[in-house]
């Protein structure tokens, strides 16, 4: 469908939710983005959807949203009301949305692009707001400024879930506001449809075997000599790693076809057995591996975020203009079990988020 065509349906879709609303009443507005995958709701916010129906708790979405020729597919997956921020926005009914709908909470993704205005527009209405983290925190993505707020206006939710103590700290670390209101912080658990750690990774030392994650804003061009690196030269086994949220042609469109029919080269869509490193340059996906026992490489991009890994000694650097790329990926992975246990005993995730919403659900 085309973009304009699209807005049109996001106005009468979002017309339609309030007025489904008023007969629902619901007791949570969940607050997201536009993704749904394989799912009928946000895989960042699953187990927060999943609890809500497994209780029976009223709820509806409030979804961003830029036409991007799936909206309508995405609306008719969805079997709650949707109602789209930017039509609200537009329309500067925000505030009177959460008014007029009757919830008692707002649950959001920490979407920093969105978040503030949302959680002023709820906290106006007086509902009690809370976010959830969603992936990483890095001193490269957390920037306050952007929000277009001054930092004494800058809302602050009720209560701001993270993963674990390591995220905690890190973003206590990196946020003025948060460090000047470290009592909203609050370590509850994921609430991706990963939830708490899962069980270790087999490590595979020989024949190194890599898992190459798919990264949206990655340079091509630097993709294809990574992989041209590992497959021709250092004749290695590579496992590229898709997003399952992401339509497949998307995500390969950019890879040179003769890597795309190369017999060393696999496209996966889950984690594979006997993996000996999985290397990206700022997946959230190389952070929830570290959770797992796995060696991480960390490629020096244009794109390159997750260099806090190797300042805290999570990981290393990879780099093709060095030394042999398959001679750094053997040093990569050979990493002592006690070195692995001290990384996955830093990362891991042991709270569960259920527990953490049955109490967020209890505070009137």
């Amino acid at each position: 469908m085309k973009p304009r065509l699209e807005k049109v349906f996001m106005v009468f879709a979002t017309i339609w939710g309030i007025f489904r609303i008023l007969f629902l009443r619901p007791r949570v507005i969940v607050s997201g983005n536009d993704m749904t995958g394989p799912l009928k709701y946000e895989p960042r916010m699953a187990r927060v959807y999943e609890w809500l129906r497994d209780k029976r708790i009223s709820y509806i979405n409030l979804i961003h949203a830029a036409p991007h020729g799936n909206v309508v597919r995405r609306w008719f997956r969805r079997e709650e009301p949707v109602i789209y921020l930017e039509v609200l926005e537009y329309l500067g009914t925000l505030s009177w949305f959460f008014r007029v709908s009757g919830a008692s909470y707002l649950w959001a993704i920490d979407d920093y692009r969105h978040w503030p205005r949302v959680i002023l527009a709820a906290q106006r209405a007086k509902l009690r707001t809370t976010l959830f983290q969603h992936g990483r925190f890095n001193k490269h993505q957390f920037q306050e400024n952007f929000f277009g707020y001054s930092l004494d206006s800058i809302p602050v939710p009720d209560c701001y879930v993270v993963w674990n103590k390591f995220w905690q700290r890190r973003l206590l670390d990196l946020s003025n506001v948060f460090l000047r209101n470290p009592e909203a912080v609050r370590v509850g658990g994921r609430p991706s449809q990963g939830g708490t750690t899962g069980s270790p990774l087999k490590v595979k030392n020989s024949p190194p075997a890599v898992l190459f994650i798919h990264e949206e804003i990655a340079s091509p061009g630097q993709v294809a000599s990574y992989l041209d690196a590992m497959l021709s030269k250092a004749r290695i086994k590579v496992f590229y790693k898709i997003r399952p949220d992401l339509p497949i042609n998307q995500q390969t469109s950019r890879i040179p076809q003769e890597i795309l029919i190369h017999e060393r080269f696999e496209i996966v869509t889950d984690i594979p057995n006997d993996i000996s490193l999985a290397v990206g340059s700022y997946s959230t996906l190389l952070y929830e591996l570290i959770e797992r026992g796995m060696p991480i490489g960390v490629l020096r991009m244009d794109s390159t975020q997750a260099d806090d890994l190797v300042e805290e000694g999570l990981a290393v650097f990879l780099d093709p203009k060095e030394t042999d790329i398959g001679e750094q990926i053997r040093r990569a992975a050979e990493v002592s079990g006690d070195e692995l246990k001290r990384r996955v005993s830093l990362l891991r995730v042991t709270v569960r988020i259920e527990d953490t919403l049955a109490q967020l659900f209890s505070r009137q």
